[in-house]
């Protein structure tokens, strides 16, 4: 499975006896429709109108973004609506108890994984108030099965996370140092490289649940939001510390990320990644993504990380065909 990435600034896609040819002022590669399962354009990339036709007949999504990892929008083709399915998943969202216990499956494993990533970088550190933060987050965990209401389980994931990146700060320095998250915009490097890195894991999970016919805009966990696709932030939180955060940790550990490829934004403030580290971030990302292990539990193979989104979609279909949230399996990570 290859997502193709764009962020060179002015290349154009035509289409070529079932190759995608990528153009600026010559032909930058040439990339075979059949290893191609989606694409993803940072700027201004142009495409013919053969790609475009092409790419639909293929169900092939493509995902537009601003140089600074903003969404635009998508090109996909409505072949895998499900509308019986999408039916189905409206109708469980309006049962309470779903809902409840879906929620708590999936901050459960939020704040169990957040947990092992702090525990595997303290053990270079000794410092107490990582300690503290892993011992937090365990009596957060206990406090989700006391819970008897969706918000008493948002505030209790949204104190858990707090704790979380002060634990997460205390293993950044100097030039990416960070006190806490922030977004919209990040202010500074660390927070940069984790804005970038979830906006693509989310679009994984995008496509992971379209691909099932679910509907990503109709979320269980997260209120609804105008054009956020609140159910494909459900799903990825399990995913946010195993994927991203232990990505930008290791590639601070070995200097991948170059402190002058960011940009600061004189609207708002904000620190964005700049296209060095864009291509660096987009080829460690892959290479995890695509990465393959066995942590799903109740799967006795490996799998790689995006085909593990793919199986957690369909398990979710079934805990919605079943209306049954226990038959959803979040993965935690030991």
């Amino acid at each position: 499975m290859t997502i193709l990435y764009l962020y060179e600034h002015g290349t154009k896609i035509n289409w070529k006896e079932n190759t995608l040819i990528i153009k600026k002022d010559e032909i930058i590669k040439e990339v075979p429709i059949e290893n191609t399962t989606g694409l993803v354009l940072f700027g201004n990339i142009q495409l013919t109108d053969g790609v475009v036709k092409n790419l639909l007949i293929r169900n092939i999504p493509v995902s537009w973004l601003s140089k600074k990892g903003r969404f635009y929008g998508r090109l996909e083709s409505t072949t895998g609506v499900n509308i019986k399915r999408q039916r189905q998943q409206f109708k469980v969202a309006l049962n309470d108890e779903f809902t409840r216990e879906l929620s708590r499956r999936i901050i459960r494993a939020k704040i169990s994984n957040q947990r092992v990533i702090l525990s595997r970088y303290s053990r270079t550190s000794l410092g107490l108030e990582v300690k503290e933060c892993i011992k937090c987050l365990g009596e957060s965990i206990r406090s989700l099965e006391r819970s008897t209401s969706i918000e008493t389980l948002r505030g209790i994931e949204g104190s858990a996370s707090r704790i979380y990146f002060k634990g997460l700060s205390s293993f950044t320095e100097g030039e990416f140092s960070f006190n806490k998250r922030t977004r919209r915009p990040p202010k500074d490097r660390f927070n940069s490289l984790l804005s970038f890195g979830y906006t693509l894991l989310l679009y994984d999970v995008y496509n992971a649940l379209v691909s099932k016919g679910l509907n990503p805009y109709a979320g269980f966990l997260h209120s609804d939001r105008e054009k956020h696709p609140t159910l494909a932030s459900d799903l990825m939180e399990e995913w946010r510390a195993v994927i991203i955060d232990s990505l930008i940790l290791s590639g601070l550990n070995r200097n991948l990320f170059n402190t002058d490829e960011f940009d600061l934004s004189p609207e708002n403030s904000g620190v964005y990644i700049a296209k060095e580290n864009i291509r660096v971030f987009i080829s460690e990302y892959e290479k995890k993504i695509n990465t393959t292990s066995r942590y799903l539990s109740h799967v006795d193979y490996d799998l790689s990380y995006r085909m593990a989104l793919l199986h957690q979609a369909s398990q979710l279909c079934k805990a919605i065909e079943n209306e049954d949230a226990s038959i959803y399996e979040p993965v935690i990570i030991r």
